[in-house]
């Protein structure tokens, strides 16, 4: 194995990752609650070492450039969803079509602009964006060890919270389309 396939192997993790946490939140038992926050911390760590090694060793790829995003997204959603089941009155069914809106369209417009030869820039608010959902579902995952209705003054926060997350990721969608629009020209 070459070792610039490594970022990819570590993306490729992470969609693998995903039905693995989906599995251990539906035990919902305390030993597999524990896990499945780990193995969304896996995934989490996977991300970042992906992009790091990618950028320190110039293993970039133009694949890899469409294969982390996917990754995270596959990763990121399925956390929402699956928390959608579980506490439905803190991450709300919009909340989350919204967010898989704004992917969907952001994708779509990758893909778009990668057919016409061109390359879209990154936004940094949306690497933000990306640790932001990263720590709101890492905050949930905790309470959900230790059971959030001994917490009522918290699921409030986490619901602005998660209000606050959505917003933000709509805005992010709207700069990558601001940053990218002489490529629409």
């Amino acid at each position: 194995m070459e070792l610039r396939y490594i970022p990819n192997i570590l993306s490729f993790s992470r969609i693998f990752l995903a039905p693995l946490f989906m599995v251990f939140m539906f035990k919902d038992i305390y030993l597999y609650k524990i896990l499945s926050l780990l193995v969304f911390f896996l995934g989490s760590l996977l991300d970042f070492l992906d992009g790091y090694i990618a950028r320190k060793f110039n293993f970039t790829s133009d694949f890899g450039k469409y294969l982390d995003p996917i990754a995270d997204k596959v990763l990121i959603i399925s956390a929402f969803l699956t928390l959608n089941l579980f506490y439905p009155d803190l991450v709300k069914s919009w909340m989350i079509l919204v967010i898989i809106l704004r992917d969907i369209v952001v994708t779509l417009f990758r893909f778009y602009l990668m057919n016409n030869n061109l390359i879209m820039k990154t936004s940094t608010y949306a690497k933000v964006k990306t640790l932001v959902q990263i720590i709101l579902i890492h905050i949930i995952l905790i309470m959900h060890i230790y059971d959030f209705s001994s917490f009522p003054s918290f699921q409030n926060s986490i619901y602005y919270i998660m209000l606050l997350c959505t917003v933000y990721t709509v805005s992010t969608g709207l700069h990558y389309v601001k940053i990218n629009y002489n490529h629409l020209r």
